[in-house]
């Protein structure tokens, strides 16, 4: 879902990644595609955020969130997106996983207590 939703964003508001707009380089091989938000980071973040929701989860969600920063600050130092491309993955990361939440919430019947 956050990665369609990404999509559509990229359709509307096409942002050139650093390199094409002349404002650094590439240190690495890719495409000149749009670059708001950043789609690696976006599924990172939406698979923290439902290991965050569970308690049993809740150490590897935390693993993995923390994964997340080195790689984001990867992803910039290496030309192929700004700073506001991971701010962005982040809001629709976090997007997507509420939006999970809430319809798993409303799918399941609540417990019964006795």
């Amino acid at each position: 879902m956050a990665l369609l939703a990404n999509l559509a964003i990229g359709l509307f508001w096409d942002r050139a990644r650093p390199f094409v707009a002349g404002v650094g380089q590439a240190w690495v091989s890719h495409a000149a595609t749009g670059s708001f938000p950043s789609d690696h980071l976006t599924a990172q973040w939406v698979v923290a955020g439902m290991l965050l929701l569970d308690r049993r989860t809740r150490a590897w969600g935390t693993g993995i969130a923390l994964f997340s920063l080195p790689m984001a600050w990867a992803r910039i130092y290496l030309g192929v997106h700004y700073p506001g491309d991971m701010l962005g993955a982040l809001a629709m990361g976090g997007l997507a996983m509420l939006s999970g939440w809430l319809w798993l919430r409303a799918s399941t019947p609540p417990v019964q207590r006795r």
